[in-house]
C-alpha cells in the first residue's frame, strides 16, 4: 500500500513539474501573499490619510480569504496537471478493477490534502491572518481548510457532466460566501451558513474553544456531504 502511494505521488509530482501552466494561479496567489505584509500597512496608512478609510480593520478578512483560496487552487491545479496522464492511461484504467480505480483517486485526494496543508501553513507563517490565536488553533484551521482541496480536485473529473458544472459553480459560491458572510452583520450573515469556508473562518477566529469545535464540526459535515456527492459522480464517469 505504501509503495503504491509513494509511486503515485512521485509520478504526479514529475508530471506537475513538467506542466507548470495550471500552477501559475497558485504562484500568483503566493506572490500576493508575500507582498501583503509589506504593502498593506503602507496602502492602509495612505487610504486613511487621503480618504479617512481604515482598511487595516479588514486585514484578517482579506488574509483569511487569501489563505482559503489555496486549497481550491491546489485541487484544481493538481487535477489539471495530471489530466493528460489520466487520458493517456484511460484504456488501461478501464481494464482495472473498480477497487484499483478508486484507490488511485483516494491516493491523489490524500496527496492534494497534504500539499494544500503545507502551503496553507507556509502562507499563515507569512501573513499571520489571525495573530490573536495560538499555534493549536492555527493548526486546527489549516487542517479544516485542507479538507477543501480534495473536493476541488474532484471537480475536473466530472466537468463534462452537467452536474459537474453545476457543482463547480456551487463550490465557487461556497468560497465567495466566506468574505460576504464575514462582512455582513447578524442576522444577514446567515446567508453564508451553507459554506464550509465560512464555518472554518469562524472556527479559526472565535475565541471560545467550544465554539471553534462546533463551527469546525459544521464545516466537516458540509464538506463530507460534498465529497460523497463528488465521489459518486466521479466514479460513475470514470469506473
Amino acid at each position: 500500500m505504501f509503495s503504491k502511494i509513494k509511486s503515485a505521488i512521485t509520478g504526479d509530482m514529475k508530471i506537475i513539474s513538467s506542466n507548470y501552466r495550471p500552477v501559475i494561479p497558485i504562484a500568483i496567489l503566493f506572490l500576493v501573499i508575500f507582498l501583503l505584509p509589506a504593502f498593506f500597512p503602507v496602502l492602509s496608512h495612505s487610504a486613511y490619510l487621503n480618504y479617512g478609510l481604515q482598511p487595516d480593520k479588514y486585514y484578517t478578512l482579506i488574509s483569511v480569504t487569501l489563505v482559503s483560496l489555496i486549497p481550491m487552487l491546489c485541487g484544481i491545479a493538481y487535477e489539471n496537471s495530471i489530466y493528460q496522464k489520466e487520458e493517456f492511461v484511460e484504456i488501461e484504467e478501464s481494464e482495472k478493477s473498480s477497487g484499483s480505480a478508486k484507490l488511485s483517486v483516494y491516493i491523489r485526494m490524500f496527496s492534494v490534502f497534504v500539499l494544500s496543508f503545507l502551503l496553507i501553513i507556509l502562507s499563515i507563517l507569512i501573513i499571520k491572518p489571525v495573530p490573536a490565536q495560538g499555534w493549536l488553533r492555527t493548526l486546527y484551521a489549516a487542517i479544516l481548510l485542507s479538507f477543501q482541496a480534495p473536493a476541488a480536485f474532484l471537480f475536473p473529473r466530472i466537468k463534462k457532466r452537467i452536474a459537474g458544472i453545476a457543482l463547480s459553480g456551487l463550490y465557487w459560491l461556497f468560497f465567495i460566501a466566506l468574505p460576504i458572510g464575514l462582512l455582513l452583520h447578524h442576522p444577514w450573515n446567515r446567508v453564508a451558513c451553507f459554506s464550509p469556508f465560512y464555518w472554518v473562518a469562524w472556527a479559526w477566529m472565535l475565541k471560545s474553544p467550544a465554539g471553534a469545535v462546533i463551527y469546525g464540526s459544521a464545516a466537516v459535515i458540509l464538506t463530507s456531504i460534498l465529497l460523497i456527492i463528488l465521489l459518486k459522480l466521479s466514479f460513475r464517469r470514470n469506473v
